[in-house]
């Protein structure tokens, strides 16, 4: 009798450990925008294996801007590790939110799910508002500059009164990092100016 417990017990655990090894979830698609497709038609979940990073690239940036505003019924992103689980669906403008915040994270998924996140889409707007602006000046006075180039991160919200005189065009605010768009001072500054 001792025995067959013993058999049976080494079976079932090199059989659990076999089911562990092939995941029966899928992988990230190849981009955000077959994603965004695979969760328009994924029900009220797509659960994924792991994260990847830079996942979302600077190019796609323009169409998930464009696509903050649709409500467009959709699945939510999962990790295979979650166990947070509430019903309802997702937005096609909800899920654009979460993943531009891959881009600033620089990894994707940047939670256990996409159901957790609370995005201020016209905070986002703003953001790649002033990051378009200041990606074009960066560029265009890339040889002037001496190489000088930004690093861009999330918005955050800012108390600090800024010296009028020292900035001559605008302020744009980026990971707590306020930078003249003259690209001639740095406000306050972390390692976001180089």
């Amino acid at each position: 009798m001792k025995t067959t417990q013993i058999v049976i017990t080494t079976l079932c655990l090199c059989l659990s450990c076999f089911a562990a090894e092939q995941s029966k979830f899928p992988e990230l698609p190849d981009s955000p925008f077959k994603l965004i497709e695979t969760l328009k038609n994924a029900g009220d979940r797509f659960t994924v294996v792991g994260l990847r990073l830079d996942y979302v690239k600077e190019s796609d940036l323009p169409q998930l801007v464009a696509l903050l505003d649709s409500k467009d019924p959709c699945g939510f992103i999962d990790c295979a590790d979650s166990s947070i689980y509430y019903p309802g669906k997702s937005t096609v403008g909800h899920e654009a939110a979460y993943l531009i915040e891959g881009f600033w994270k620089r990894y994707y998924p940047t939670d256990l799910t996409s159901q957790r996140y609370k995005p201020d889409i016209e905070a986002i707007k703003r953001w790649y508002q002033s990051w378009s602006h200041l990606k074009n000046r960066d560029e265009q006075h890339d040889a002037t500059n001496e190489g000088q180039r930004f690093r861009f991160g999330a918005p955050t919200v800012i108390s600090e009164k800024v010296d009028e005189q020292r900035t001559r065009d605008s302020v744009a605010v980026f990971t707590g990092t306020v930078v003249s768009s003259g690209f001639d001072k740095v406000v306050k500054g972390n390692d976001y100016w180089m």
